[in-house]
């Protein structure tokens, strides 16, 4: 059966969106989740963190998307929302065969204008979620491990965070950080501890520690009709006092 070229049935599912800020004033991130029909109508809800009233404070800004998008032969296309206000281009970066046609499974984005408060340039990736099953803090469960870096601020940053979920909103996590010591040129690994409260939404997205990390995931698997999850992406609201930094990365769960 021959291959049919990208059209906008290549699109069609729930997809979650990870993305960040580069250049520009400060820093920033987003995460959310849009909802292609295939047919060329989109919509969903985003989440960006962007500097607050004052200096050093963060917001966590939550915008719906409603619009349209346009996948060309190529593998390439357009999203725009409704009054032609955000504008991206986009290209398909990984695919699957269905009923020979092409199926994406993951895409890149690009908007067309500098984020307003910070002026940065915002990119971002997209990957599909399963049709069925459902989220849950069950979702969580296991052991995972988190890789974060630190975006913007006086000096660099960086960690590892190893955390266990217990499927019913509980975590725990032993975590090292590499952080500036006395001199500008120092360096020191700091360990910690912490443990509380999380909760996984219908969509994927979600808070842990107290609404201390905001996340979405980014790729689960179906058990027992429950979606596990096997990666997400996540921002720490505020930003490292010692440093400025605003933290973000990806925790990806390890194998049974």
């Amino acid at each position: 059966m021959a291959i049919e070229e990208f059209a906008n049935t290549s699109l069609q599912g729930i997809y979650a969106v990870a993305g960040a800020g580069w250049g520009g004033r400060a820093s920033m991130a987003s995460i959310g989740t849009i909802r292609f029909d295939g047919k060329g109508h989109a919509s969903g809800l985003m989440r960006q963190s962007v500097p607050g009233e004052t200096f050093g404070e963060r917001q966590l800004i939550e915008f719906p998307f409603e619009g349209s998008y346009q996948v060309n032969a190529d593998g390439s296309g357009t999203t725009l929302s409704m009054g032609g206000k955000f504008e991206t281009r986009l290209a398909i970066t990984r695919t699957e065969i269905v009923d020979g046609s092409r199926a994406a499974q993951e895409f890149s984005l690009m908007a067309k204008d500098l984020e307003p408060s910070t002026g940065s340039l915002n990119l971002a990736t997209a990957t599909r979620l399963p049709d069925t099953g459902k989220f849950s803090n069950a979702s969580l469960k296991g052991a995972y491990v988190g890789v974060t870096i630190g975006r913007g601020g006086q000096t660099a940053g960086a960690g590892f965070g190893l955390i266990r979920y217990d499927g019913n909103g509980h975590f725990s996590e032993h975590n090292i950080a590499n952080v500036q010591g006395d001199s500008f040129r120092e360096r020191r690994f700091v360990m910690g501890t912490d443990a509380g409260n999380y909760t996984v939404n219908a969509d994927g997205t979600g808070f842990v520690a107290d609404g201390g990390v905001v996340f979405v995931i980014t790729r689960a698997e179906i058990v027992d009709g429950i979606k596990i999850a096997h990666e997400y992406a996540f921002i720490v609201r505020e930003l490292i006092p010692t440093t400025g930094n605003l933290f973000t990365g990806v925790t990806r769960r390890l194998s049974d």
